[in-house]
């Protein structure tokens, strides 16, 4: 059967394909992949295209993506957290003053952990990090539950959809494989020590990964494709 790519997704719309027509190569690779076998000879070195043809997304549109998002969250965490950002600045500032005062006047310098056991100081640090953490939730989770991709992936001209083709009415994805994204992609990246490491090898992971997927990508069983041409 045939069907038509219109940009953005396959056309529900099929017919019979013409007699002696053959899949295209990228087909051909990808079937040859998810069979198992190494009898056919790919086109090119790793998956290009998803089974129904659709070509995956280039790291370099991934990556402008994520700083995108990125940028988007970020600051809109410092607009509506701006009220725990002026408690902490203010406990910085009255720490630095005390230190310059320390140093002018020959007195003891104060506890350099005294700034980090100012509740002034922690307590607006932790606030600002569940808000990040709750509008990176619901911008990421609910962006991919409507249109498959955020503003930031629209703007690269890539979206989210699942490796195989699921017709279900709607460009996005489920809301379960939407929170299984974020979860172990952005949530498990804001774990203090642990998650700045298991970023950056989710970052690089699509470099050598024969699907292009990240580590995010592999328990929801997504892929990012491409748009646009």
């Amino acid at each position: 059967m045939e069907r038509w790519w219109d940009g953005g997704e396959w056309s529900r719309v099929t017919r019979p394909a013409p007699e002696g027509a053959r899949y295209p190569p990228a087909w051909r690779q990808v079937a040859a992949a998810t069979a198992g076998t190494a009898r056919a000879t790919p086109v090119r070195a790793g998956i290009v295209a998803t089974p129904d043809g659709v070509p995956l997304a280039r790291l370099g549109a991934r990556l402008g993506a994520r700083l995108i998002d990125g940028v988007i969250v970020t600051l809109s965490t410092a607009f509506i957290g701006s009220p725990y950002l002026a408690r902490a600045d203010g406990a910085m500032t009255r720490w630095l003053d005390a230190a310059e005062r320390a140093a002018v006047t020959s007195n003891p310098a104060p506890d350099p952990l005294a700034l980090y056991t100012d509740p002034d100081f922690w307590q607006p640090l932790i606030a600002l990090a569940v808000i990040g953490e709750l509008l990176g939730l619901l911008y990421t989770v609910g962006f991919l539950r409507w249109r498959g991709a955020t503003i930031g992936k629209s703007l690269a001209g890539v979206r989210v959809r699942p490796w195989l083709f699921e017709d279900a009415g709607t460009p996005g994805l489920s809301w379960r494989r939407a929170l299984l994204r974020w979860l172990t992609g952005e949530f498990i990246g804001g774990v203090p020590m642990l998650g700045s490491w298991y970023k950056v090898v989710d970052y690089l992971w699509p470099t050598w990964d024969p699907r292009r997927q990240a580590l995010h990508d592999k328990l929801p069983g997504t892929v990012v494709v491409r748009s646009r041409p």
